[in-house]
């Protein structure tokens, strides 16, 4: 898909904290329609959806977690910004996955 883009890469220009939450939104939909239909990409949101069925907790708010902890600890790599617009992207996949995975009781 990537490639496919690629030439209207110079027609549209978004700014990175726009992108950021667009991409949030589009993996959190992916992973909490996967997690909605019990299946899963086998990172760390099976991680997440384990600890949520232990915990009961909604599992977008434990891949927030997990998600958090690892930008923190990578972010003596990178720079401010990166680190920035790392947390708002998965800020949005959480939310977005929070979202799709709420549980109705």
């Amino acid at each position: 898909m990537i490639d496919l883009f690629k030439p209207l890469r110079t027609l549209l220009h978004i700014d990175p904290m726009i992108s950021s939450v667009i991409g949030g939104i589009f993996v959190g939909i992916g992973i909490g329609l996967m997690l909605r239909f019990e299946t899963s990409t086998g990172g760390t949101d099976l991680l997440a959806q384990f600890i949520s069925d232990k915990l009961l907790i909604n599992v977008g708010i434990v891949i927030f977690v997990i998600d958090a902890a690892v930008v923190c600890l990578g972010g003596i790599f990178i720079s401010q910004k990166t680190l920035l617009l790392s947390i708002v992207t998965i800020l949005c996949v959480g939310i977005t996955t929070s979202v799709l995975t709420k549980r109705h009781t």
